[in-house]
């Protein structure tokens, strides 16, 4: 398609520039064929017409360097809209919540940035364990998405709850969790994290670790 428009504007400029000298080759001629002698008028508007056809030659070798400009635009959009993304991060320290407070889980977090909106889809997943053994038997911890500092989704349960139990108060019971969201941004740069809290008072806390088989994972793709 670029060279395709390229060729017709090279064609019109071509073109153009032998119609003005056909034009001027036959007001030559028909100069010469009546006797007319070329005066100094005659003169000065077949420079003028010179003139004119540089201004125009001019005017289309910018007007195709604009839309080599714009197509190279357009490809670049293009190729960046196809393009997919993917990040990811990991736990990197022990997480233990018995509060009711919103804590990050360490280093599950990324700041990426974007060319071009993308809609972008978030897993987070892995383990929690009890903890504390306090007076209940088991532990009802929450977990959600952070965007740019917002939170995310439902305002009272948010991403996920889940019960974890602990009947015997003697082991620590794993508990699996996941969660997963899509949503549109638009381009520049972007935080996303995770966050946990558990119910507090006297259930039993919240808890993660850095060991592979438990330790909370998010990955982030964008298309």
């Amino acid at each position: 398609m670029k060279d395709l428009i390229k060729k017709s504007f090279t064609s019109a400029l071509i073109f153009s520039a032998t119609v003005i000298c056909v034009w001027i080759t036959y007001a030559a001629i028909s100069t010469v064929e009546t006797g007319t002698t070329l005066n100094k008028d005659m003169w000065n508007e077949l420079v003028t017409n010179i003139n004119n056809l540089n201004t125009t030659v001019s005017g289309l070798t910018t007007s195709i360097a604009r839309i080599n400009t714009n197509l190279s635009q357009i490809t670049n959009n293009w190729t960046n809209n196809i393009k997919v993304n993917i990040w990811s991060s990991s736990e990197t320290a022990d997480l233990t919540v018995s509060t009711q407070t919103w804590t990050a889980i360490p280093w599950v977090s990324n700041t990426f940035n974007l060319a071009y909106w993308k809609t972008v889809k978030m897993n987070a997943y892995w383990s929690v364990t009890t903890t504390l053994w306090r007076a209940n038997t088991y532990a009802h911890c929450w977990f959600r998405f952070v965007i740019d500092g917002i939170p995310y989704w439902q305002a009272t349960w948010w991403d996920q709850i889940i019960g974890c139990a602990d009947s015997s108060k003697s082991v620590w019971y794993w508990c699996p969790w996941s969660i997963e969201r899509e949503l549109n941004l638009w381009a520049g740069s972007h935080t996303i994290s995770v966050q946990m809290v558990s119910q507090g008072a006297t259930y039993e806390a919240c808890a993660t670790n850095t060991q592979d088989y438990s330790k909370a994972r998010m990955f982030i793709e964008a298309r």
